[in-house]
């Protein structure tokens, strides 16, 4: 089984999309949990319309890592994949993950290439993450994050080893999964481009999150 983890803030207009581009992936075999994080609109309501026993509705504080950790911590499935509610998988891209990572069984976190594109779905530019482990190792010891977090899948084993999302570092949770992953767990991204990104600009981020992040794991590391 896949679960598919999603969490949803006041996603009214977008969370409908979001959860059928995972549905027409042409996989039964799955659950999609979508936290609601603190909604105040009709994101519930849309959610529910939907009538697809694949689809379970939980909650949590708000707060998007509270929102992950309680979805990992609901799932059931043997890999677990991301989305946002804003963003869209194009067709295939799960059974590509899946056919890559069934051939290649030392790979346990794998992404994929993403259109990023604005809040009006006008296109900015396609992602061109690395794709080997040795390279996105590389950048996350050096101040980057080369895989999307709405594109990834990752096998369970890496949650019962890292204990699930960390709120160190503010807008870089993801970042700081994966770091936390190099010493045991293999890397890959695939080529293709498999989801439609929609960047939203945060006044509260602060670009030197990655870098401080990276400077600890380095030291952590003895690099």
């Amino acid at each position: 089984m896949i679960s598919v983890i999603i969490p949803a803030r006041n996603s009214e207009k977008t969370i409908k999309s979001s959860i059928l581009s995972v549905l027409n992936q042409g996989i039964d075999d799955l659950e999609i949990i979508c936290i609601l994080n603190g909604c105040t609109d009709n994101t519930e309501s849309e959610v529910l319309s939907l009538k697809d026993p694949r689809i379970r509705i939980a909650y949590s504080s708000e707060g998007i890592v509270p929102a992950l950790n309680e979805g990992l911590r609901i799932s059931k499935g043997e890999f677990i994949a991301r989305q946002d509610a804003d963003d869209f998988w194009f067709e295939n891209k799960l059974k590509k993950q899946l056919n890559f990572l069934d051939i290649n069984k030392e790979i346990d976190i794998l992404g994929t290439q993403m259109s990023v594109v604005d809040g009006s779905y006008r296109h900015i530019r396609n992602t061109n993450y690395p794709l080997t482990h040795k390279e996105i190792a590389n950048h996350l010891l050096n101040s980057e994050n080369p895989i999307g977090h709405p594109s990834v899948i990752f096998r369970r084993r890496v949650l019962d080893k890292c204990a699930g999302y960390f709120d160190l570092f503010p807008f870089a949770e993801d970042m700081d999964l994966w770091a936390r992953s190099i010493p045991w767990f293999k890397f890959a991204n695939l080529s293709d481009i498999l989801v439609r990104y929609t960047h939203v600009p945060n006044s509260s981020y602060n670009p030197r999150v990655p870098s401080t992040l990276s400077s600890w794991y380095r030291i952590i590391y003895g690099i």
